[in-house]
């Protein structure tokens, strides 16, 4: 707030991840720098109310003029720059109704179910080895996004929604800003998503011990939204939905467990000879952290 205005923050690509919006804050920051940003905590991240800061606001007259005909309060953005030292290449992430920079193009989707579909496909290992085929340089540009071999909508069945869209909520739902995403996908849901959104937020309470229900004082609930807070970060319950997702989409893409294995880390389908490889930086990464290539296992 500034007098009676009000200003948003202005995202930049260097503050989302893949299923995160808070990936990078200027929190602290003296000078601006061109590279990337401090991570929070996990302790940060367990914290519904934890907001990333940014470097530059906007007006928030300038935000709803240029997002007139966007309702939500919610968008979905991706990073435009990627470099061979990256774990992935396509980074596609969940924001809060904001002011946001070229950096990180937005993508509107038709339906808030197909926003949830659509998150958890573009963050797939499926789809980020046909990525990383395609590009070339460091420009993740729209000529490129509008290649990927994303799933129609027609594609899923109901068993893949019930499966899909209460992890991907897990994976975004996280803090009150980004709460009115978990409103319009409730809204939306039948009988039975709902109920199978309702078990997966009854299991994150259940290991994480959930998040306070007083939501802060500059959250607006919407009207019959989601009954119930943010879902609480966990960094060893989201490695694990990540694994589950990136199962399912092998098998909606026609993989079998050879395929996946082989795009992970082709040495291990065809020996330490084979000339290439796909996921190094990820794997080094892992290994270095865990003392495994976990993702492979």
């Amino acid at each position: 707030m500034k007098g009676k205005k009000v200003f948003l923050p202005l995202y930049e690509a260097k503050m989302i991840h893949q299923f995160d919006h808070r990936f990078g804050s200027f929190e602290g920051m003296e000078e601006r720098g061109n590279t990337g940003l401090p991570t929070p905590d996990e302790a940060s991240y367990a914290r519904a109310d934890y907001v990333a800061l940014p470097w530059y606001w906007a007006p928030e007259s300038e935000v709803d003029s240029r997002l007139e005909r966007w309702k939500r309060r919610w968008l979905i953005g991706f990073r435009n720059i990627t470099n061979a030292s990256n774990e992935r290449t396509s980074l596609f992430g969940l924001l809060p109704r904001t002011a946001v920079g070229h950096s990180a193009p937005l993508v509107i989707p038709t339906t808030d179910t197909v926003s949830a579909l659509l998150l958890a496909n573009v963050n797939s290992l499926a789809l980020e080895y046909i990525a990383r085929q395609k590009i070339g340089g460091v420009n993740m540009t729209f000529f490129y996004v509008q290649q990927f071999p994303v799933l129609p909508p027609n594609a899923y069945s109901a068993t893949d929604l019930l499966f899909i869209v209460p992890r991907v909520l897990e994976l975004t739902a996280t803090a009150w800003d980004v709460q009115p995403f978990a409103d319009d996908v409730w809204r939306d849901a039948n009988r039975d998503l709902r109920a199978a959104i309702k078990r997966q937020w009854l299991e994150n309470r259940q290991s994480t011990g959930g998040q306070p229900v007083k939501a802060p004082a500059w959250y607006t609930p919407g009207e019959d939204g989601f009954p119930h807070p943010p879902f609480r970060w966990s960094e060893q319950r989201r490695g694990k939905l990540r694994a589950e997702l990136d199962a399912w989409y092998a098998r909606l893409y026609g993989l079998d467990e050879r395929d996946l294995r082989y795009i992970l880390d082709p040495e291990d389908v065809y020996g330490p000879e084979f000339p290439g490889e796909t996921f190094r930086v990820l794997k080094k990464n892992e290994i270095e952290t865990y003392g495994e290539y976990v993702s492979i296992r």
